[in-house]
């Protein structure tokens, strides 16, 4: 089932990587620093994810206000270890979302969503007992963001759901 769906998300990427991303009866979002230059290093560092999503569903299920004509977001994830252990310490996620305050909080691991109880899934704490965010570990590479009840979001025509790790230039 996980090859299914990681499937599908490799062949929803390519085929919507075809796909003109800013057309131009849409607004344009303004761009946030996010450079492969400030990525973080370290054996503290379990892992930096950027990616793209659709605005407004995104928006609505984290209770974010958005203007009308938001219609992507863009996100940097930092999942933080202890050296040592390896185990889950903090977060850091920051984007067009949080311009105004990065969100940093500690994250954990969960098993099981919706339509496949053996995944991975990391859980983001929003610092707001009735508020997570909730991540799928597809493999080492891509994370996929989750709705409330943990099933897989589904994406548009120009973005899906989904953050790659990134790492920095050599």
């Amino acid at each position: 089932m996980k090859a299914i769906l990681l499937l599908i998300a490799l062949s929803y990427c390519c085929f919507s990587s075809t796909q003109s991303v800013d057309p131009p009866f849409r607004p344009a979002t303004t761009a946030l620093p996010l450079s492969v230059a400030d990525i973080p290093t370290g054996p503290t560092v379990a892992g930096v994810f950027d990616g793209r999503t659709p605005c407004q569903e995104i928006a609505q299920a984290l209770n974010r206000p958005v203007s009308s004509d938001c219609f992507k977001l863009k996100w940097r994830l930092v999942l933080y270890q202890h050296p040592q252990t390896r185990t889950h310490t903090t977060y850091r996620l920051e984007g067009t979302l949080y311009r105004q305050r990065v969100r940093e909080g500690s994250w954990t691991q969960k098993t099981g969503t919706k339509t496949d109880s053996t995944a991975t899934v990391y859980q983001l704490d929003l610092n707001d007992p009735n508020q997570s965010v909730y991540l799928m570990k597809g493999d080492e590479n891509v994370l996929f963001f989750l709705g409330k009840d943990r099933d897989l979001l589904i994406g548009n025509a120009d973005f899906g759901y989904t953050l790659n790790r990134i790492s920095p230039k050599k």
